[in-house]
C-alpha cells in the first residue's frame, strides 16, 4: 500500500517548485548583470554550463537574480532553493535541496540529484530542480540524475557554496537529454521567500562593508583614523592590520592608517557565561573591507543584522532557571543549560536567529517548571540590534 501522506507532501513540494520556476521568469530583463554584492557578503560567483558551454557566468550577486531561500514544506521537511538568472539571456536555474536538519548540509556533503519521483522522505537530503531557457520558447529541462556537493555552509551568516553535475530531460520531448554542471559560490541564503525577493527587509549575516582585495593589508601607522563604534550588547573583539582591540558596548576603538588606503578587519562578539563559554551564536565580521579617510577620522558602526535578536532575562520567580530554549520546537531551535538565579537581576544571554514565529522558553527541570514567551510577546521589530527583555515571574 502506498503512503498517502508521502504522496500528498510530494505533491505539495512539486507544486511549490513549479510555482517558483514560473515566478523566476518575472526576474528577466534586458540588461547585463553588473550589480555589486550586498553589504556584509563576500563576492559571489554563479556559473552554469550546458554540455560544456557556459550559459550563466555571473561574478556578482543581487537578491532579485541570484541566491537562495528556505521554504518550510511542512511536516518538519524544509528546502533550500538556490537559483540564478542570467538577465542577458534569460536562462534560469533552480535547485531545491530538501533536508530535515541543517546538520544534513555538512561541508563536503554529497547530495543526490534526481527526478521528483525519486524523492524519498526517509532518505534525505535530496536535490531536485531544473533549467529554464526563456529565450527559446520557455523550454525547460528537469533534473534526472546527478549530485550536488555542499562545499561550505555557514549557519551563522547564511552563506553557502556548492558544486553540481546532473543530466536533465526536456519534459516536452523536443530535445535530447542535456548535461549541466556549475557552482554557486558564497550565495546568501535568506530566511524566507519574502526576504529573498525583498532583500532590503532582511539581509543575512552582519551589516558592514563589502570585502575586497586590500591594497594596504597591514596599516600600523598613518595620519588618519578609522573609529569603530560598538552598537551591540556585548564586547566586540576586532583585529585590523595586526592590531587587536576589545570594544565595550556603546564604546569606540580607533586604528590609524594611511589616508585613502584600503584594508580589511575581522571582528566577533557573543554572549558568554561567567566561565567564557559562548551563549547563543557567535556573530562574526569576517574580512570586511574598509577605507581610511583622506584626512581626519571616519566612523564605522558595528551592528548585528535584523535576522538576529539578543535576549535578556530577569528572574523574579521563586525558582531558579537551569535551561534556556530559544526558537523552541523550530528547525533552528537551541537548547542551553544555563543557571539563572531568582535574584531579580538582569542577565544578558546571547544572540539568536530571528523569525516571525521565534519564541523563548525557560525551564527549571528539577520540578518540571517553565516560562514560555511566544512571538507575540517578543514582538520583534526586525531591525538591526534588536533586543528582547523578558521577566520570568
Amino acid at each position: 500500500m502506498k503512503n498517502t501522506n508521502n504522496i500528498t507532501r510530494r505533491s505539495l513540494i512539486a507544486l511549490r517548485i513549479l510555482l517558483v520556476i514560473v515566478l523566476l521568469q518575472a526576474c528577466i530583463g534586458n540588461e547585463k548583470l553588473t550589480v555589486v554584492p550586498k553589504d556584509g557578503l563576500k563576492k559571489s560567483e554563479l556559473t552554469v554550463s550546458k554540455d560544456g558551454k557556459k550559459i550563466i557566468d555571473v561574478q556578482t550577486t543581487d537578491c532579485e537574480v541570484s541566491g537562495g531561500y528556505v521554504v518550510d514544506v511542512g511536516g518538519g521537511l524544509k528546502s533550500i532553493a538556490l537559483k540564478a538568472t542570467d538577465i542577458k539571456t534569460g536562462v534560469t536555474i533552480l535547485l531545491s535541496v530538501y533536508y530535515n536538519t541543517l546538520s544534513d548540509l555538512a561541508m563536503n556533503k554529497t547530495i543526490p540529484i534526481g527526478a521528483l519521483e525519486d524523492l524519498d522522505l526517509n532518505n534525505l537530503p535530496f536535490c531536485w530542480g531544473g533549467v529554464n531557457f526563456v529565450n527559446t520558447g520557455q523550454q525547460l529541462f528537469i533534473t534526472k540524475t546527478g549530485a550536488i556537493s555542499i562545499t561550505s555552509f555557514d549557519q551563522a551568516t547564511g552563506i553557502a557554496s556548492c558544486v553540481f553535475t546532473f543530466t536533465a530531460y526536456d519534459p516536452a520531448g523536443q530535445s535530447a537529454d542535456a548535461r549541466f554542471q556549475g557552482s554557486f559560490t558564497n550565495i546568501p541564503i535568506y530566511p524566507d521567500e519574502d526576504s529573498f525577493a525583498n532583500c532590503n527587509t532582511s539581509t543575512p549575516g552582519i551589516d558592514g562593508g563589502n570585502p575586497t582585495n586590500p591594497s594596504n593589508p597591514n596599516p600600523t601607522s598613518g595620519n588618519t583614523e578609522l573609529t569603530f563604534e560598538n552598537k551591540v550588547f556585548t564586547p566586540i573583539t576586532i583585529t585590523l592590520g595586526g592590531v587587536t582591540q576589545t570594544i565595550q558596548p556603546s564604546q569606540k576603538g580607533s586604528f590609524k592608517g594611511k589616508g585613502g588606503s584600503q584594508t580589511t578587519y575581522y571582528a566577533k562578539t557573543s554572549g558568554t557565561t561567567s566561565s567564557g563559554t559562548i551563549v547563543g551564536s557567535e556573530i562574526v565580521w569576517n574580512n570586511f573591507a574598509v577605507t581610511f579617510p583622506s584626512s581626519g577620522t571616519a566612523n564605522v558602526a558595528l551592528n548585528v543584522a535584523s535576522n538576529w535578536f539578543f535576549v535578556r532575562v530577569r528572574n523574579n520567580s521563586i525558582r531558579n532557571i537551569n535551561k534556556v530554549l530559544v526558537n523552541y520546537q523550530l528547525q533552528s531551535g537551541t537548547i542551553e543549560n544555563l543557571s539563572i538565579p531568582n535574584d531579580k537581576e538582569l542577565y544578558g544571554l546571547g544572540y539568536y536567529r530571528a523569525f516571525t514565529n521565534s519564541n523563548v522558553r525557560f525551564e527549571n527541570t528539577d520540578v518540571n517548571w517553565y516560562w514560555q514567551f511566544g512571538s507575540d510577546q517578543l514582538n520583534l521589530p526586525f531591525t538591526v540590534n534588536q533586543l528582547v527583555t523578558l521577566n520570568a515571574n
